[in-house]
């Protein structure tokens, strides 16, 4: 069965356990593939959640780092 277009809603915890438990070093198919959704954009959360991961400006961390280029993906769901 094929999917086209099948967009996912995440929450903090599924980019911070995929990069625990799935490193960019170790899984980097994984993170391409994600990184293709993403500029895709069919894959969408909160504000909260961009801001929860990239919360340290002055020192992010690996994932804060891939994330920031991604902001676009983060709204504020009073924009609905």
């Amino acid at each position: 069965m094929k999917y086209d277009n099948i967009t996912y809603c995440i929450d903090a915890n599924i980019l911070i356990v995929f990069h625990r438990y799935y490193p960019i070093e170790l899984f980097p198919d994984l993170w391409t593939k994600l990184d293709e959704l993403f500029q895709k954009k069919l894959i969408f959360s909160h504000e909260i959640v961009f801001n929860e991961i990239c919360h340290d400006k002055k020192k992010p961390d690996a994932l804060a780092k891939w994330l920031l280029p991604k902001r676009t993906n983060f709204i504020d769901t009073s924009d609905f």
